[in-house]
C-alpha cells in the first residue's frame, strides 16, 4: 500500500468511534525486480466498514476496486434513471470485431443440477408481468442442458438443447433438423382445402409422424 485516506467519526450513540470509510492506494507489479516492468500500475480500493454484530469490531467491505484497465464492484447495483431509445439507462459499447463479440457474460458457477440462471425483463417482478431468457444446467457439457424462454410463473415455455432440438410448451412440439431427402408426411384435415392453390392459406395442417424430423 502506498497511501490511504480514511474517514472517521462517531455514531449517533456516541459510544463507537473510528474509521467508517477508507480509500487505499497501492501499486500492481508482476515483476518487482525490474523498474517500470510491463503491467505495472496503480490501484485504488474503496472500503466501507460496518458493525455486523453488536459489540464486535467493524467488518471491512471492499465495495470498489479500480485498476488501469478494470473495475471490480462488490454488492448489488441499482440505477434509477429514465431510459429512451437514444439514451438508455445502461449502454454497453463493445469495440471488438471477431466471430463472437461478448458484450455481456452472466455466469454462476454455483449452479447445481436443475437450476436456472436467467435475465429478467418486463413491468413487475411477479406472475405474468415479466419474462426471462436463461440457461438451465444439469451436468457439465451435457445434452440435457438447455437455453430457456419463459414468463414469471410460467417457466421454460421454450427449451433449446445443445443438439438443436427444441421443445415448446402447450404441446411440446419437437423441432429438429431434417435432411433434404427425409420424408415428411402431412395430412390436410379439411377436404375443402385439398385443392389449395398458390397464395391461399391452409388452416388445420396436422403432422402425423413427428419422428420424421429427426
Amino acid at each position: 500500500m502506498i497511501g490511504e485516506v480514511a474517514f472517521s467519526g462517531t455514531d449517533t450513540s456516541t459510544n463507537a468511534a473510528g474509521k467508517y470509510v477508507r480509500i487505499k492506494g497501492s501499486f500492481v507489479d508482476g515483476n518487482t525486480t525490474v523498474q517500470g516492468s510491463g503491467g505495472e500500475g496503480g490501484k485504488l480500493v474503496f472500503t466501507l466498514l460496518r458493525h455486523d454484530a453488536g459489540a464486535q469490531p467493524r467488518v471491512e467491505y471492499n465495495v470498489l476496486t479500480l485498476e488501469p484497465t478494470s473495475a471490480i464492484l462488490a454488492g448489488d447495483v441499482t440505477i434509477n434513471s429514465a431510459g429512451t431509445a437514444a439514451s438508455p439507462i445502461l449502454r454497453l459499447n463493445n469495440s471488438s470485431s471477431s466471430s463472437f463479440n461478448h458484450a455481456l457474460e452472466a455466469i454462476n458457477d454455483n449452479l447445481t443440477a436443475g437450476e436456472t440462471e436467467l435475465l429478467l425483463f418486463g413491468k413487475e417482478t411477479n406472475s405474468g408481468n415479466s419474462g426471462f431468457i436463461g440457461f438451465n444446467w444439469n451436468a457439465d457439457d451435457d445434452n440435457s442442458n438447455y437455453v430457456t424462454i419463459g414468463h414469471w410463473g410460467y417457466n421454460h415455455l421454450v427449451k433449446i438443447f445443445p443438439t438443436g432440438n427444441t421443445t415448446i410448451a402447450g404441446g411440446s412440439l419437437p423441432v429438429g433438423g431434417a435432411s433434404a431427402d427425409t420424408a415428411v408426411y402431412i395430412k390436410i384435415t379439411d377436404a375443402a382445402v385439398a385443392s389449395i392453390t398458390a397464395g391461399e392459406v391452409v388452416i388445420g395442417i396436422r403432422l402425423i409422424d413427428l419422428s420424421r424430423f429427426f
